[in-house]
């Protein structure tokens, strides 16, 4: 009924009663029921609610012959049932025209436009949505972008039915990090971007976070760590539970696995999956170094475990032979305040290391300390200092002559830093006075690494020591060498060497530095007259990042200065390795490299329907790009598992279906039964860390599509 039909005229203040009336087919009455008017309510009603900004689809510029899809969502925030109807427009197809939502529910229109219909040129066009809201019963999506002519055959056939078109609106920079959503499913969380290409599909671009392996010269999404060790301490030397521990390598052969070590201090904190850096520190292979896993138990004395890959070097310790390896934290939060300093400085068998992870952001606003130590000046034979990297020369002016500095300790004689007294340089170490004659004095050179240590530049009655010389390069990490110990003649001090700088390796996703870094050697003694020590030379410093603000002169591995008249240690290595940027400047100058790192990550937070992509140029109107995502299967131990993969109802010309397999144990069974009817299309086994490609799979798709009907919209 109608209260405008009312008579008299219907009014609001009145209790109107209606009646009801039970007849029979001949009309007679069988029962009566009354009901206030006031009790009725108004008849539910559905309400849209939808993101605006999916209504403007702006595709870019695409060739033509792409094929593009989109995906707006509507939601029906009230309480009836949504129906909805879009209408047709030019170039535009639909997987579905019309839709039924229900109450408090979700759909997606997927939008198709084939350009291979359209004009050469600017295409902009709208669709209606009409809906049964009576608040809107209309939406309008409008489409719009720029069509060129087709190159050659278009690559739209690679679509899978994983891919998520992002359009990206500028304008934006190369390297930006850029938020899209998407609505794949089921099981979003396991579901992760693999490759990134144009709309086009013309390049790959770039891969995504797991998929690093089956990209040549991309860096690991790992190297940045999986943050196990919490939170890094503000200050000291890493030596606890969730931080360093170190020991000696006895033997380990490059291609192997297995590796000899011996517990030095904390290497028993080494559990299976975490990080470790191997060192050769001196002798044969000196600078060799790599970051690798352990696959086993490290224990906390000698013996053979197991490593996850194989190594990159040989590693032997004994004669002149040192070997090292360190645990390397996994921080998820790292801001450093105070000093930081490695578990121990270098002893002649173990310690000068500092290694680390930071999954997140690292500040420095105190101090990362890797340096050597100032030599000494004592009558008799002072020692060599100790303190960073290779340690400083004895000095030498006890009774008797000639007397002899001793050589700063270097990457060729380990074992025998206290005895070797070398008026010439050994390697990298300064070497010591040689005094002949009294009265007078001899003094050091100094250490050398990435440049040669300065001479001694004044004696009397006796021979200066040289520089120490440079070391391998390349990717190498190198000690400071230490500086070279004075001579002079008995009863008279003397200075001692000043040791080299130790090594920091230092990975996290971004690096802000507004305190310090060094690996700088120390500063020989000044003594007498013409018998100073040498100076120790700087160390080696490797930082790796996704963006890196360095600021000015911040980092540094200088030679100690010349002290007196002996001689200044040469300069350490600086090495920064970046994925989007580094900025700064540092003492000595960086070695920069770029690497080529992941460009596309799921946001592993619920939902998980969303991603992060790097741009891989600069936007300045919009670009749209096809993120290509696969299901991700993870073993932590030996067994099977079982997963499916939806894909759109229709028939397909030509399919296949490809497997990424990397970091398992062992190799692995696979089988594909499409269907589930079980009976394989596609089985056997699989080789660790390779691409599988299937057989052609359209037939057995078709006749599936073909059983369940042939639906022509949705997912099958």
């Amino acid at each position: 009924f109608n209260t405008g039909s009312f008579s008299p005229a219907y009014d609001a203040s009145q209790d109107y009663i209606v009646m009801a009336f039970l007849t029979d087919y001949q009309g007679n009455i069988l029962d009566t029921a009354g009901r206030p008017l006031s009790s009725f309510q108004v008849d539910p009603l559905p309400k849209v609610a939808v993101d605006a900004a999916t209504l403007t689809w702006n595709f870019g510029t695409v060739a033509q012959g792409a094929l593009l899809k989109h995906r707006p969502a509507l939601a029906n925030v009230g309480y009836g049932r949504l129906y909805t109807y879009l209408t047709p427009t030019p170039g535009l197809s639909l997987a579905a025209r019309s839709d039924v939502v229900g109450a408090a529910d979700l759909s997606n229109y997927e939008l198709i436009l084939r350009t291979a219909d359209l004009s050469v040129g600017a295409y902009d066009r709208t669709a209606t949505l009409k809906t049964s809201d009576p608040t809107q019963p209309a939406l309008t999506v409008r489409v719009q972008g720029t069509v060129t002519a087709a190159a050659g055959d278009t690559a739209g056939g690679l679509q899978r039915p994983l891919d998520v078109p992002v359009t990206v609106t500028g304008p934006k920079s190369q390297g930006e990090w850029v938020d899209f959503t998407h609505t794949l499913g089921p099981e979003p969380q396991s579901l992760h971007p693999v490759k990134l290409y144009p709309q086009d599909y013309a390049t790959l671009y770039g891969v995504g976070k797991y998929a690093t392996d089956f990209s040549a010269g991309t860096a690991s999404y790992e190297m940045f760590g999986d943050g196990r060790d919490g939170v890094m301490p503000a200050s000291g030397n890493l030596d606890n539970d969730n931080g360093a521990g170190t020991g000696i390598i006895n033997s380990g052969l490059a291609g192997s696995t297995s590796i000899n070590v011996t517990d030095a201090a904390g290497g028993w904190r080494i559990d299976p999956g975490d990080v470790i850096l191997l060192h050769q520190t001196q002798g044969v292979g000196a600078g060799c170094w790599e970051l690798n896993k352990a696959a086993s138990d490290f224990g906390g004395s000698t013996g053979i475990t197991q490593l996850v890959y194989p190594m990159k070097c040989n590693y032997v310790s004994g004669g002149s032979n040192r070997a090292q390896y360190l645990r390397v934290p996994q921080y998820s939060t790292c801001n450093i305040t105070g000093t930081i300093t490695p578990i121990y400085a270098w002893n002649g068998v173990t310690g000068g290391l500092l290694a680390f992870l930071c999954s997140g952001r690292l500040e420095i606003s105190g101090a990362i300390s890797v340096n050597g130590a100032n030599g000494t000046a004592t009558s008799g034979t002072p020692q060599g200092a100790t303190g960073g990297g290779f340690r400083g020369g004895h000095g030498d002016c006890s009774s008797g002559l000639p007397n002899q500095g001793g050589a700063g300790e270097n990457t060729s004689n380990g074992g025998s830093w206290a005895s070797v007294w070398s008026n010439s340089a050994v390697a990298n170490g300064g070497g010591g006075g040689y005094q002949s004659g009294a009265p007078g004095g001899a003094p050091g050179g100094g250490g050398g690494n990435g440049s040669t240590g300065s001479n001694g530049s004044q004696a009397s009655n006796g021979t200066a020591g040289s520089g120490g010389g440079v070391t391998g390069g390349g990717d190498g990490l190198y000690f400071g060498g230490g500086g070279g110990g004075a001579a002079r003649e008995w009863e008279n001090a003397c200075g001692s060497g000043g040791s080299g700088g130790g090594i920091a390796v230092i990975y996290a996703r971004e690096i802000v530095i507004t305190g310090g870094v060094s690996a700088n050697g120390g500063i020989g003694a000044n003594s007498q007259v013409n018998d100073d020590g040498g100076s120790g030379a700087g160390g080696s410093i490797l930082l790796t990042a996704a963006q890196a603000t360095l600021g000015q002169n911040r980092v540094t591995a200088t030679g100690g200065a010349a002290s007196g008249v002996g001689g200044a240690g040469g300069t350490g290595r600086i090495s920064v390795k970046y994925c989007d940027s580094a900025t700064g400047t540092t003492s000595p100058p960086f070695s920069g490299q770029k690497i080529n790192c992941f460009i596309a990550e799921q946001v592993e937070t619920t939902p998980y329907t969303s991603g992060r992509l790097n741009l891989p140029e600069n936007v300045t109107t919009s670009k749209t790009y096809q993120v290509q995502y696969a299901r991700r299967l993870t073993f932590s131990t030996a067994g099977s598992q079982t997963t499916t993969l939806r894909v759109p109802a229709g028939m397909g010309s030509a399919a296949t279906l490809q497997s990424l397999v990397s970091q398992l144990p062992a190799n692995a069974s696979f089988a594909l039964d499409i269907g589930n009817n079980g009976s394989d299309e596609w089985s056997g086994t699989v080789a660790n860390n390779s691409t599988n490609i299937s057989p052609a799979l359209a037939a057995a798709f078709n006749a599936y599509w073909v059983s369940q009907g042939a639906p022509v919209a949705g997912s099958l």
